[in-house]
């Protein structure tokens, strides 16, 4: 029987985290569009739109903090 050490938890605010793809695209979007869609019999869509404008001939996504740099 092996005997692991106790290890404290790590602790983290998840509204700063600043390095994963999907809270900075959350995070950098102008303006979001919340909608509903019906279909035939019971079926229902739900979904969000978020926004991000093309300014000065580029879309403006969020930098990938670890796409490798050209």
């Amino acid at each position: 029987l092996f005997d692991r050490s106790p290890r404290v938890p790590l602790l983290m605010n998840l509204r700063e985290v600043d390095n994963d793809m999907q809270t900075l695209y959350i995070n950098s979007c102008v303006s979001t569009f919340e909608f509903k869609a019906t279909g035939t019999g019971d079926s229902l869509v739900e979904g969000l739109i978020r926004y991000h404008p093309f300014l000065y001939d580029r879309e403006t996504y969020p930098q990938d903090p670890y796409a490798a740099s050209a």
